[in-house]
């Protein structure tokens, strides 16, 4: 019997950033786009969802015009249908984010890795893994001290993530941080192990999901990537980047590719909705199903996706 039943969805292509590997917005072509769903499908979805019994609901909300506005209403509907909500977006919209958002929210997900901008002693900072020279010691503002290691000025909305953590307390939402593992962040965390950087990390009220490359061919080479990885795992304990601790998560296709760990259908049914209304058994599968009407889509809440118990394939496909 399932523990758990998880519902996701990420309703739109729409994105002011370019990362590349993003499985929500690289090669959408003119027909996905005519092909996004309506208002009213994610609506009707999450109240087929919530009548199955499904007890958490994970949306996507990547920055565009307009987009906390929408997301609030999903929202809105999945808290009154009695679910647990988790919302996975970027440090950009930081400063969008309202009281009203932040009552709705159970756990805030920020992505984050250099793609996006951020200096990565800033992304270190946040994170708490690296000692910082001393210049970085109070984030209460965008005002440090020069000189700036950062190389850049520093983005004006890393001001309202430093005050992030009393708008959360306030709200009682918790935070996770999904770090990608980009070629300059494995780079980086090697040399401030071999520079004496590296700390324990202190005690925090968030937790931090360790990401990489899917496929892991967009790395340098194959071999490359399991070449920095073990040298993370060997060299920099600290990080756990494999996931053993309870503040700290790894990359479930991995895990389960090395044999650490199982793919979450065993576990809990997850069912995640593409901008198309195609399902997925997690978001990043490469395997969908048709699920363009509520019917459809239904009755991939109610059994799950055929693949469902499969091994994990969206990083080795």
């Amino acid at each position: 019997m399932n523990e758990r039943k998880i519902i996701s969805i990420a309703p739109s292509f729409n994105c002011k950033l370019k990362c590349e590997g993003c499985y929500l917005t690289s090669d959408v072509t003119k027909e996905m786009r005519d092909a996004v769903k309506s208002e009213s499908y994610w609506m009707a979805l999450i109240n087929e969802a919530a009548s199955l019994g499904y007890e958490e609901f994970c949306i996507t909300m990547n920055p565009f015009p307009g987009v906390v506005e929408e997301t609030k209403k999903y929202l809105r509907k999945a808290k009154s249908k009695g679910m647990e909500t988790n919302v996975t977006t970027v440090f950009q919209l930081v400063p969008e984010l309202d009281d009203n958002f932040y009552s709705m929210v159970d756990t805030l997900t920020l992505s984050i890795d250099d793609l996006h901008g951020i200096p990565l002693p800033l992304l270190a900072y946040y994170l708490g893994i690296f000692k910082i020279h001393p210049f970085v010691n109070e984030l209460g503002s965008v005002r440090l001290p020069r000189p700036l290691e950062f190389g850049s000025e520093i983005p004006r909305y890393l001001d309202a993530v430093a005050r992030l953590e009393d708008t959360l307390e306030n709200h009682n939402t918790s935070v996770n941080y999904n770090l990608l593992w980009t070629p300059e962040v494995f780079r980086y965390v090697l040399d401030c192990k071999e520079k004496g950087y590296i700390k324990e990390r202190e005690k925090s009220n968030f937790t931090v999901q360790h990401l990489f490359y899917k496929p892991i061919t967009l790395y340098e080479s194959v071999d490359w990537f399991w070449e920095q990885l073990d040298r993370v795992i060997e060299e920099v304990p600290e990080i756990d980047i494999l996931g053993t601790t309870e503040w700290a998560t790894t990359d479930v296709s991995l895990k389960n590719h090395i044999g650490t760990g199982l793919c979450p259908g065993y576990e809990h049914q997850m069912v995640d909705f593409d901008p198309m209304g195609q399902a997925r058994r997690c978001p990043e599968n490469p395997v969908s199903y048709d699920a363009s009407t509520i019917g459809e889509a239904t009755r991939f809440l109610r059994q799950g996706t055929p693949c469902k118990a499969e091994r994990c394939n969206c990083i080795f496909n």
